[in-house]
């Protein structure tokens, strides 16, 4: 599963690192998009904003996306619980 952090909106995700791995690059979820931006190596926050965004921001794909994230870890925090539990 790959990382994806919010930067100013928009989502993005880890794209290299440098070589010494002091600075991990990140990019826009968007393909064709020219987002860019870095932060410090292991870190996801304090992204800093290094190339300008082509792509509108979707702030209603993102919620959609933490909504579904949510289901997903309920449903795996709830998978050995009997069913009357859950309920």
């Amino acid at each position: 599963m790959r990382t994806l952090v919010l930067c100013d909106g928009y989502e993005m995700r880890h794209d290299k690192s440098n070589t010494l791995q002091t600075i991990q690059y990140w990019r826009c979820l968007k393909k064709l998009c020219n987002g860019r931006a870095k932060s410090e190596f292991g870190g996801t926050s304090n992204l800093e904003p290094t190339k300008a965004h082509n792509c509108r921001k979707s702030s209603s794909k993102i919620e959609l996306r933490q909504q579904i994230a949510k289901m997903k870890m309920d449903a795996l925090s709830s998978y050995r619980k009997p069913t009357i539990d859950v309920i």
